[in-house]
């Protein structure tokens, strides 16, 4: 009686009640454990992006400087450098002819 007054059949009623029985299951866990499942898969896509990860190839082309860019300035002797360090630094003279002694103890280890 029912079932003519809302013109439907049986198998559609028992459809729209699995459905909405399973609507709710999965309603009261998300709500219950909604924090468990996010965190799930944020540690899912964390292992995914680590395990797909590809190291960048290194170019081999030569970094070429650009024009009027010096490597190194060195200079051609040590009254040049002495003459610069005080000039242009307010270190003492002792602490530039340090600088200098340990400049010519390190190009001797290269």
């Amino acid at each position: 009686m029912l079932l003519d007054f809302i013109n439907s059949n049986q198998s559609l009623l028992e459809t729209l009640i699995i459905v909405g029985l399973i609507t709710a299951v999965v309603g009261v866990v998300l709500v219950m454990f909604w924090q468990y499942i996010i965190f799930g898969l944020l540690g899912l896509f964390c292992v995914v992006v680590l395990a797909n990860h590809k190291s960048p190839e290194k170019s081999k082309e030569e970094i070429i400087p650009l024009p009027g860019v010096h490597q190194k300035y060195e200079h051609p002797d040590r009254k040049h450098f002495m003459e610069d360090c005080l000039n242009l630094t307010e270190y003492s003279e002792k602490h530039c002819s340090d600088i200098w002694e340990n400049r010519e103890t390190d190009d001797e280890k290269i």
